[in-house]
């Protein structure tokens, strides 16, 4: 599942995942899921990864729902190699469910993409969709007709079960901002719930609302919060929702500090309790929990918290059990064996540039790792041969120098560099000189303060000060009344 760095290609921003495009309307039902209608096997435009060895069979295994579909149109936007087998996958998933407006999308994208060679069993299946469409609307006609009759009788629960009810009709069909507004119409309509929260955290992400994920994310906790501290895994569903929200905007300590609070009873495979409103597996797995807290852990800690929050966090253990490469990753960036944490990063890239959510970061994820790694290596060195550094991180010396021109003009390395004797030099501060200079500097200060009350005392003194007009004006009251005054005072 590894490839090689130079297969990567492109550095922009993929399209807005699919969770962040879903037509509000539903009557797209998610089917901006794949992004801007393009060619995969066209030449490269920035945003293709080539990735021969990606296994899409193992990778998508775990999920299920709409966002495995995302998922898979995603890799086929962006992966030649497995574009095809991707489409016929969301195709065939899709078939199994109602979203028959996505159905027709990814068919005919399919088709433009690779026309007869997609194959007569991914076609388009009109009586199908005429099929699932009429089931859809009979079922939701019979749905609303029980909401009505609950709201006519009054009773809270049974009200608040018709909404969901509705809400996971909508979901089914891809109509994410009318299932949100179900969910929402049933916290109004009866008591707000754990359960109501998570149901539109869900909704929300497959919406790409994330302010709404961080609201919900903030009222789960604040209000449900003895509620989620004895459910481990509806704790841990708030955790990773709120680490998505983070990672999204770029907020990656934050993000990290997420993941790492996250209990493996989230997993399905290893929890059978996990299921239903606790499954989490239509939105991430297990894995990429393990995947997204280790990227942004390495990020944002330091050596010492990398330790004792990620490598000694017996929480977080059994993710990284389940992604062992990223728990050899942050031990060898731990120890300072740099040269085999990047070799493996770079192998994992293409991996990294699949993924839905973290692609858009994968460079700029790797690239502050590199950063805090160099720095981190010449902290305790006055002189450091560039040679001996490009071996320890595997860069050649153009590569190497450029980036450590960056890290000195944003003053993150306090060096130079000796691009004669390939020498990167610290620069160190006086310590006697800084003392003179700022004996001198306090010296002068004195000399300035004592100048001034000096001139301030004799302008007093001379009377030559800007009064108040109202002290003038009493002042010259006081001078009146003493010139009007006779000999003794009369």
């Amino acid at each position: 599942m590894s490839a090689k760095k130079d297969d990567v290609k492109g550095g922009s921003a993929p399209a807005k995942p699919a969770a962040a495009s879903a037509s509000a309307s539903g009557s797209s039902g998610g089917a901006a899921a794949a992004g801007d209608k393009k060619d995969s096997k066209s030449k490269n435009d920035g945003s293709v990864v080539h990735h021969k060895n990606f296994n899409l069979k193992e990778y998508i295994k775990p999920y299920n729902g709409i966002t495995k579909v995302y998922r898979l149109m995603f890799i086929a936007d962006h992966c030649p190699e497995h574009s095809l087998d991707a489409f016929r996958q969301a195709i065939a998933t899709l078939k199994a469910g109602i979203n028959t407006n996505y159905f027709t999308e990814c068919v005919a994208k399919a088709r433009e993409v690779y026309g007869d060679q997609l194959g007569d069993d991914y076609g388009m299946d009109q009586k199908w969709v005429n099929t699932q469409n009429r089931n859809f609307t009979e079922k939701l006609t019979r749905l609303e007709a029980g909401l009505s009759a609950a709201r006519r009788d009054g009773e809270k629960d049974p009200i608040r079960k018709a909404y969901k009810e509705l809400a996971a009709h909508y979901i089914a069909r891809g109509d994410f901002t009318s299932a949100l507004t179900k969910y929402l119409d049933s916290k109004d309509a009866s008591h707000d719930t754990l359960d109501t929260c998570i149901s539109i955290i869900k909704a929300s992400i497959f919406l790409g609302s994330m302010s709404d994920v961080q609201n919900q994310v903030q009222r789960a906790k604040n209000i449900h919060g003895a509620a989620l501290v004895q459910n481990p895994i509806k704790l841990s569903i708030v955790n990773a929702a709120s680490g998505l929200q983070f990672l999204r905007a770029s907020s990656y300590r934050m993000a990290a500090q997420s993941f790492l609070s996250c209990t493996i009873d989230i997993d399905p495979v290893q929890n059978s309790a996990a299921k239903g409103i606790a499954d989490f597996s239509d939105v991430m797995s297990a894995k990429d929990i393990g995947v997204y807290g280790a990227i942004t852990a390495l990020v944002s800690f330091n050596r010492h918290d990398l330790k004792e929050q990620v490598i000694n966090n017996q929480r977080f253990k059994s993710f990284l059990e389940l992604v062992p490469v990223w728990r050899k990753i942050i031990v060898d960036f731990q120890a300072s064996k740099y040269k085999e944490c990047f070799q493996a990063l770079d192998k994992l890239r293409g991996d990294l540039m699949l993924d839905l959510y973290l692609a858009p970061h994968v460079h700029k994820l790797i690239g502050k790792i590199y950063d805090r790694a160099l720095t981190q290596y010449f902290r305790p060195f006055t002189s450091v041969k560039l040679q001996a550094m490009a071996s320890a991180f595997s860069m050649d010396l153009p590569q190497l120098q450029n980036q450590l021109a960056y890290l000195i003009a944003d003053n993150k390395i306090q060096a130079r560099i000796d691009s004669h004797s390939k020498v990167l030099i610290a620069r160190h501060a006086d310590a006697r000189s800084a003392t003179y200079e700022q004996a001198l500097a306090l010296g002068n200060k004195y000399v300035r303060d004592c100048k001034s009350m000096l001139m301030r005392l004799s302008l007093v003194e001379n009377e030559f000060v800007v009064k108040h007009p109202e002290q003038r004006r009493k002042k010259d009251d006081d001078d009146g009344k003493s010139g009007n005054m006779g000999p003794g005072g009369k």
